[in-house]
């Protein structure tokens, strides 16, 4: 037999979301916090944004947002259902408490950065590791996909990317290491992934990769790349042949994003947005 609704006023949810977080509201009312999420992002009612519980428990005394109007046909009452207990699913890999806490240090800072994400028109005074990328892509070859060839070894980033839409993704990812650098993080050589270079934040490593989508030619317009090389064996002739040409769309990944993790991993060019802006989303 299940437990009887519990019954709340729009006001009263509002005042609970706000004392308390969420998830505990969540419980309290026998429900999941995704569910409770939805009824409030349903009854237009705001939650905390990002960093107020950290704000508060430091001491500080944030700003809640207020309750706006309700909407003209929105019920007077919001009844909400508890689970059995057969379905009420214990959480079982609870955040380290001290994890927990440098990532609510995180949210605040990120909350207190006001500087936009500007991608500059220029890569002067660019990290070291772009500069790098760019004396190495500038020289590489063709691959069949119409993408530089990056040379194993090298710390150049992890960039697939045709020989038009080099600057503009170097460009991007200088942008992208400024905002690391506002953020106290740091960049890393690591041989373990492609490009050699990770962003070290709470000493976890995120691996990048910039790419640029291909299209596919038709058989009579191949494009056949030679080129020779010298050795103490003697001089060699070695070719590619191009099927794919690059389309101008970039795609910025997080490639070591946890398998079934709800983080948004992939940004793409849009027609409604390129993806200079959406950097600070990556963020």
């Amino acid at each position: 037999m299940s437990e009887d609704p519990v019954k709340l006023t729009r006001e009263e949810l509002y005042k609970r979301i706000w004392e308390k977080p969420v998830r505990q509201v969540a419980e309290e009312l026998g429900i999941s916090d995704v569910g409770l999420a939805k009824i409030c992002k349903k009854h237009n009612i705001p939650s905390p944004y990002r960093g107020y519980w950290a704000r508060a428990e430091s001491g500080r005394k944030p700003k809640p947002t207020s309750l706006p109007k309700a909407k003209e046909d929105a019920p007077s009452e919001i009844y909400f259902y508890p689970r059995p207990e057969a379905e009420k699913v214990e959480d079982k890999h609870p955040l380290d408490p001290d994890l927990r806490e440098e990532l609510d240090l995180a949210l605040i800072q990120e909350d207190e950065i006001t500087e936009p994400l500007l991608v500059r028109d220029t890569l002067q005074g660019a990290h070291p590791f772009i500069r790098q990328a760019k004396k190495s892509f500038d020289s590489a070859r063709i691959d069949q996909y119409g993408r530089l060839l990056r040379y194993e070894g090298e710390a150049v980033l992890d960039l697939m990317i045709g020989r038009d839409s080099l600057t503009r993704g170097l460009r991007i990812y200088d942008a992208i290491y400024s905002g690391v650098k506002a953020r106290g993080w740091n960049i890393e050589k690591d041989d373990k992934v492609a490009g050699g270079v990770v962003v070290m934040v709470l000493d976890h490593p995120i691996h990048l990769r910039l790419e640029e989508r291909s299209t596919a030619l038709p058989e009579n317009e191949y494009i056949e790349h030679k080129w020779k090389i010298k050795s103490s064996y003697g001089s060699h002739v070695y070719k590619e042949i191009q099927k794919y040409a690059p389309t101008g769309k970039l795609v910025l990944k997080i490639e070591n994003v946890p398998y079934r993790c709800s983080i948004k991993h992939k940004f793409s060019d849009r027609k409604e947005d390129s993806l200079e802006g959406q950097l600070a989303d990556v963020f």
